[in-house]
Protein backbone atom coordinates (compact mmCIF):
# COMPACT_ATOMS: atom_id res chain seq x y z
CA UNK A 1 0.00 0.00 0.00
CA UNK A 2 3.08 2.66 0.59
CA UNK A 3 4.32 2.11 -2.90
CA UNK A 4 0.60 2.60 -4.31
CA UNK A 5 0.12 5.76 -1.70
CA UNK A 6 3.54 7.36 -1.41
CA UNK A 7 5.94 6.46 -4.98
CA UNK A 8 5.96 9.33 -7.22
CA UNK A 9 6.24 9.58 -10.94
CA UNK A 10 8.26 12.53 -12.51
CA UNK A 11 9.43 10.80 -16.25
CA UNK A 12 12.75 11.29 -15.79
CA UNK A 13 13.97 7.95 -14.46
CA UNK A 14 11.66 5.55 -16.40
CA UNK A 15 9.14 5.00 -18.59
CA UNK A 16 5.26 5.55 -17.16
CA UNK A 17 4.52 2.21 -18.68
CA UNK A 18 7.24 1.14 -16.32
CA UNK A 19 5.68 3.09 -13.20
CA UNK A 20 2.18 1.59 -13.97
CA UNK A 21 3.66 -2.24 -14.39
CA UNK A 22 5.15 -1.71 -10.75
CA UNK A 23 1.91 0.16 -9.35
CA UNK A 24 -0.11 -3.21 -11.11
CA UNK A 25 2.39 -5.43 -9.36
CA UNK A 26 1.68 -3.74 -6.00
CA UNK A 27 -2.42 -4.22 -6.74
CA UNK A 28 -1.83 -7.50 -7.46
CA UNK A 29 0.15 -8.51 -4.00
CA UNK A 30 -2.44 -6.59 -2.26
CA UNK A 31 -5.02 -8.79 -3.73
CA UNK A 32 -3.03 -11.79 -2.97
CA UNK A 33 -2.12 -10.54 0.40
CA UNK A 34 -6.16 -9.81 1.40
CA UNK A 35 -7.14 -13.36 0.82
CA UNK A 36 -5.36 -14.15 3.76
CA UNK A 37 -5.85 -11.12 6.46
CA UNK A 38 -8.84 -8.92 6.33
CA UNK A 39 -7.79 -6.15 4.85
CA UNK A 40 -10.11 -3.77 2.42
CA UNK A 41 -8.75 -3.34 -1.10
CA UNK A 42 -9.41 0.29 -2.87
CA UNK A 43 -12.10 0.77 -5.00
CA UNK A 44 -10.88 1.59 -8.35
CA UNK A 45 -11.72 5.40 -8.41
CA UNK A 46 -9.51 5.17 -5.07
CA UNK A 47 -6.84 3.22 -6.88
CA UNK A 48 -6.59 5.55 -10.35
CA UNK A 49 -6.98 8.83 -7.47
CA UNK A 50 -3.23 7.13 -5.82
CA UNK A 51 -2.06 6.41 -8.95
CA UNK A 52 -2.67 10.30 -10.85
CA UNK A 53 -1.59 11.87 -7.71
CA UNK A 54 1.32 10.51 -7.85
CA UNK A 55 2.82 11.49 -11.63
CA UNK A 56 4.44 14.37 -11.21
CA UNK A 57 5.48 15.92 -14.01
CA UNK A 58 4.47 19.30 -16.34
CA UNK A 59 4.55 18.11 -20.08
CA UNK A 60 1.32 19.40 -20.61
CA UNK A 61 -0.34 17.04 -23.19
CA UNK A 62 0.19 14.33 -19.57
CA UNK A 63 -1.31 17.21 -17.72
CA UNK A 64 -4.51 17.05 -20.39
CA UNK A 65 -4.76 13.71 -20.65
CA UNK A 66 -5.04 13.53 -16.43
CA UNK A 67 -7.47 16.50 -16.18
CA UNK A 68 -9.54 14.20 -18.88
CA UNK A 69 -9.14 11.37 -15.93
CA UNK A 70 -10.16 13.43 -13.10
CA UNK A 71 -13.30 14.84 -14.26
CA UNK A 72 -13.86 10.89 -15.53
CA UNK A 73 -14.09 11.34 -19.21
CA UNK A 74 -15.28 7.65 -20.48
CA UNK A 75 -15.58 6.61 -17.13
CA UNK A 76 -12.05 6.49 -16.66
CA UNK A 77 -11.99 7.64 -13.50
CA UNK A 78 -13.37 4.68 -12.27
CA UNK A 79 -11.21 2.04 -14.28
CA UNK A 80 -7.75 1.84 -13.75
CA UNK A 81 -7.10 0.00 -17.35
CA UNK A 82 -8.83 2.40 -19.21
CA UNK A 83 -6.73 5.25 -17.59
CA UNK A 84 -3.64 4.00 -17.86
CA UNK A 85 -4.56 2.89 -21.81
CA UNK A 86 -5.17 6.80 -22.14
CA UNK A 87 -2.05 7.88 -20.74
CA UNK A 88 0.77 5.96 -22.11
CA UNK A 89 0.89 7.32 -25.99
CA UNK A 90 1.49 10.90 -24.19
CA UNK A 91 4.14 9.82 -21.59
CA UNK A 92 6.82 12.38 -21.92
CA UNK A 93 9.80 9.60 -21.60
CA UNK A 94 8.72 7.10 -24.16
CA UNK A 95 7.89 10.67 -26.47
CA UNK A 96 11.48 11.68 -26.98
CA UNK A 97 12.49 7.80 -27.06
CA UNK A 98 10.23 6.21 -29.38
CA UNK A 99 11.56 5.04 -32.35
CA UNK A 100 10.31 4.44 -35.93
CA UNK A 101 9.68 0.76 -35.53
CA UNK A 102 7.38 1.64 -32.17
CA UNK A 103 5.19 4.24 -34.44
CA UNK A 104 1.64 3.51 -34.68
CA UNK A 105 1.59 0.61 -32.37
CA UNK A 106 -1.34 0.54 -29.76
CA UNK A 107 -1.24 -0.71 -25.91
CA UNK A 108 -4.27 -1.81 -24.55
CA UNK A 109 -4.83 -4.56 -21.68
CA UNK A 110 -8.15 -6.49 -21.82
CA UNK A 111 -8.53 -8.30 -17.95
CA UNK A 112 -5.76 -9.30 -15.79
CA UNK A 113 -7.80 -10.74 -13.12
CA UNK A 114 -7.75 -14.45 -13.37
CA UNK A 115 -8.63 -15.09 -9.79
CA UNK A 116 -11.28 -18.07 -10.33
CA UNK A 117 -11.79 -17.59 -14.14
CA UNK A 118 -11.25 -20.16 -16.53
CA UNK A 119 -12.92 -18.22 -19.39
CA UNK A 120 -12.34 -14.92 -20.74
CA UNK A 121 -15.83 -11.78 -21.09
CA UNK A 122 -15.62 -13.55 -24.97
CA UNK A 123 -15.33 -16.99 -23.58
CA UNK A 124 -12.08 -17.56 -24.88
CA UNK A 125 -10.38 -20.11 -22.24
CA UNK A 126 -7.15 -17.73 -20.76
CA UNK A 127 -4.35 -20.14 -20.97
CA UNK A 128 -1.19 -20.04 -23.37
CA UNK A 129 -2.51 -20.55 -26.94
CA UNK A 130 -0.06 -22.09 -30.20
CA UNK A 131 -0.21 -19.88 -33.18
CA UNK A 132 -2.95 -22.36 -35.18
CA UNK A 133 -4.93 -22.00 -32.14
CA UNK A 134 -4.10 -18.59 -32.20
CA UNK A 135 -4.75 -17.61 -35.88
CA UNK A 136 -8.53 -18.96 -35.04
CA UNK A 137 -9.81 -16.86 -32.95
CA UNK A 138 -11.73 -13.86 -34.18
CA UNK A 139 -10.68 -9.98 -33.48
CA UNK A 140 -13.19 -9.44 -30.83
CA UNK A 141 -12.22 -12.50 -29.40
CA UNK A 142 -8.31 -11.14 -29.26
CA UNK A 143 -9.15 -7.67 -27.97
Amino acid sequence: MKFIMNTKWNGRTYSLEKFTGIHRTAFVQLEEASSHVNFQLPTEHTRVGYFIDNIQNNDPDLRAALASIRINTNGMREDFEAAVTFLLPVCPYAKHRITNSDKGRNTHIGDATLKGKKHSQTGVDLRWHNKAEYAKLSKEHCS
